[in-house]
């Protein structure tokens, strides 16, 4: 029994020191990573990327949002994703060629679902919004760092 219990206080002390001692060195902060998402795209990202334009800054940086065509259900047309441009809609993922990348923040891309909620009915492949630096508020970029919500 006892050794049990001498086994059971070992184990537990380790356990305890690589939970908390795992390692930086000290008390260094660790250095920041860029954080990446699959549906935004960050001022940092807009800056460094060398396209001219809105289009071709999504089809390098997240090519899937451009994809995302289909022929929805009763309809015979294909359907495309839906382009805002400061919470404005402007068309079809073709419309991202006339926004100069320059000017744009951040951009990001709501699913179907997320779109139907926000904007309404009409959006079956999603919605790209585009923001400018008119348009900076937390609130209105849905910013994947921020509080998630639909």
């Amino acid at each position: 029994m006892r050794r049990a219990i001498l086994r059971l206080s070992c184990l537990s002390s380790l356990a305890l020191a690589a939970a908390c001692g795992g390692g930086t060195g000290g008390n260094l902060p660790e250095a920041p990573r860029a954080r990446t998402s699959s549906d935004y795209i960050s001022t940092a990202e807009v800056k460094a990327n060398g396209s001219e334009n809105a289009y071709d800054a999504v089809r390098s940086l997240r090519s899937v949002w451009l994809t995302r065509t289909r022929t929805s259900p009763g309809f015979s047309i294909p359907a495309e994703v839906v382009v805002y441009y400061n919470n404005a809609r402007l068309g079809g993922p073709e419309s991202l060629r006339q926004i100069p990348l320059g000017s744009v923040t951040w951009m990001r891309y709501f699913d179907a679902k997320t779109a139907q909620y926000r904007w309404g009915t009409g959006h079956p492949q999603g919605v790209i919004l585009v923001s400018t630096q008119s348009e900076q508020t937390t609130e209105q970029a849905g910013h994947p760092s921020d509080e998630r919500r639909p």
